[in-house]
């Protein structure tokens, strides 16, 4: 019933109690005047049946607790124009949900709280319902929407340039907020342990923008995009703690494609934080965030990531922090409990730095290419820090022109004692560079570095630890073509494998013979020193040569290339002058 008109003294003490929205109006200013005065927006109060009486009786309706939409739809109508405002005092109503709330162009449907102002709906409703469904430029604010049943959403924004903002949805339903429009901006809401369906949020349009989101507990997933090419979606301030009862965080299903910045977001749930299952080309983002899960970042069937951007992001994961397909990406400052697994289809870049890898119950981290042919391309990776794999610390599979440096193993292969590699090579990798990481022996690695198949990788540079802390070796080389040592002068350091004694001065106490071989660190005499015999390093390329005849009691120094002048004898001592 209408008991007064739209602008009526008592609608505008209502307005100055619950804060109205002003906008600037038209006019009314003095010549050369540039200010205006502001004008409230037009506005009709609806009141619930079990609102306060002195709220009842300044009411332009009053809603009876049954078909409330009727009287919530019968205050646009009483608006002028299709601007406006209905204003739902505190209280409960109750939404027939097959004909719901429609509003038209710019219709604005304001509660006077999250909490205060309650929408259930009445019934069962049908597949597809929905309490609220706005249209272009229509705002829901500052109410709770409360459903009860599985198949049908609570708000529907069917538009471009719609908002949400302070909302808390609850009960159960499919879905709690469907986006189907583009350029939405949504933020302000609150999801209090929903039991949903299908998510909390649904979007299957493009260019929007969710901010300031809470959800404790709550079944379903958090965020579906379904169906549609998304421009761009924007997520910021968003913290998702709900255990082990929310399926997934954010979910990119069949048909979709999107441009993600993420920002400032925790997620926890049962699966997967971050899961792409779709065919498209995807392009995200993330700074910021803690995700948590069995998987944290994942891909599946035919879901990839064109373009993967991970910046100062905490994965804390029970079987792998990143199990994704990534075409080209950059991960840097990135923290996980659980091993990384990056997968290629096709041939591009990838950068990683700065990546902690604290306990695996796979291999540390692992590069691979499952392109047929295809190789992973133009890796670049570097400062990665891998303890507690339980198998390979770090494994590039079938790789191409890949540079892996400044990088530390230690705690791997205890899965199977004497089965996996500090560092792995494998997969007929090309053009592999490894210089300048660590690996920590441990007696259930089986090797430091293994080159397992390929052609033309350099290794140089690496600190292997004790040779005898390994299951079999430190080094062990199975391609062609690789370089173990710098090709100029020696240096000390080159895979060197520290031995109990000191290499820098090596002794021989015993004759050589024709067939007796003496390690001296990485230095081996093959044969018998004769008159022109040449002692070679197999790691510096040093050479001396023996040009006199076997002496008594002489020292032989030698500095890259030195001849020997006098005898050396049976207790002779040779010394290799390090520089």
């Amino acid at each position: 019933m209408a008991t007064s008109p739209v602008t009526s003294a008592a609608i505008n003490r209502m307005l100055r109690e619950f804060h109205p929205l002003d906008r600037v109006g038209g006019g009314g200013g003095a010549v050369g005047d540039h200010t205006h005065p502001k004008e409230s927006i037009p506005t009709v109060l609806v009141a619930a049946g079990n609102a306060r009486d002195e709220v009842k009786n300044m009411a332009d309706f009053v809603c009876d607790g049954e078909d409330d939409n009727a009287e919530i739809v019968a205050g646009f109508i009483e608006l002028d124009g299709n601007n406006g405002r209905v204003l739902l005092s505190e209280g409960d109503f109750f939404i027939d949900e097959e004909n719901g709330i429609g509003s038209g162009f710019g219709r604005h449907i304001q509660g006077v709280g999250a909490t205060a102002t309650i929408l259930h709906n009445q019934t069962d409703g049908k597949a597809d319902d929905r309490i609220i469904s706005m249209s272009t430029q229509g705002l829901v604010s500052d109410l709770m929407i409360w459903t009860n049943q599985g198949t049908y959403k609570g708000v529907q924004l069917k538009s471009v340039y719609g908002q949400i903002r302070n909302i808390t949805f609850a009960g159960n339903a499919k879905t709690g907020l469907e986006i189907d429009g583009g350029q939405e901006v949504i933020t302000g809401l609150n999801f209090s342990a929903p039991n949903y369906t299908d998510s909390s949020i649904l979007i299957t349009r493009d260019s929007t923008s969710i901010s300031d989101v809470i959800q404790i507990n709550g079944q379903g997933d958090f965020l579906r995009i379904d169906g549609s090419t998304l421009l761009t979606t924007s997520l910021f301030n968003v913290h998702v703690a709900a255990g082990a009862s929310l399926t997934n965080g954010i979910v990119v299903i069949a048909g979709s494609s999107t441009s993600w910045v993420v920002s400032g977001i925790t997620i926890e749930c049962l699966e997967s934080a971050i899961l792409v299952d779709a065919t498209g080309s995807f392009r995200m983002a993330i700074s910021g965030a803690a995700l948590k899960g069995e998987y944290g970042i994942r891909t599946i069937n035919n879901g990839e990531f064109n373009n993967l951007i991970l910046d100062d992001v905490h994965i804390g994961a029970s079987v792998l922090a990143i199990d994704a397909k990534v075409v080209k990406g950059s991960i840097d400052n990135v923290m996980t409990t659980g091993g990384v697994v990056i997968k290629q289809t096709q041939s591009s870049f990838l950068s990683v730095s700065n990546l902690n890898v604290d306990g695996s119950a796979a291999d540390g981290v692992r590069f691979e290419s499952l392109g047929g042919f295809s190789y992973v391309q133009n890796l670049r990776a570097s400062h990665i820090y891998v303890d507690g794999a339980e198998f390979h610390g770090i494994v590039l599979d079938k790789v191409r022109n890949a540079v892996l440096h400044d990088c530390q193993v230690e705690n791997v292969g205890d899965a199977a004692s004497n089965t996996y590699d500090g560092i792995l090579v494998t997969g007929d990798s090309e053009d592999v560079m490894l210089h300048h990481n660590k690996v920590h022996a441990l007696p259930a690695t089986r090797y430091g570095i293994h080159i397992q198949s390929g052609d033309r990788a350099m290794v140089v540079g690496n600190d292997l630890g004790l040779e005898a802390g390994y299951g079999t070796a430190p080094l062990n080389d199975g391609a062609a073509g690789t370089i173990l040592s710098y090709p100029d002068d020696a240096v000390y350091g080159d895979n060197f494998v520290t031995d109990a004694a000191e290499l820098l001065v090596q002794t021989i106490v015993d004759g050589v013979g024709v067939t007796e071989e003496v390690e001296l660190g990485f230095q081996v005499v093959a044969e018998d020193v004769g008159v022109t015999d040449t002692i070679t390093h197999s790691a510096p390329v040093v050479e001396r040569t023996i040009s006199e005849a076997v002496g008594a009691t002489d020292e032989v120094q030698s500095i890259e290339t030195k001849a020997n002048t006098d005898a050396v004898g049976v207790t002779d001592t040779v010394t290799p002058v390090l520089t």
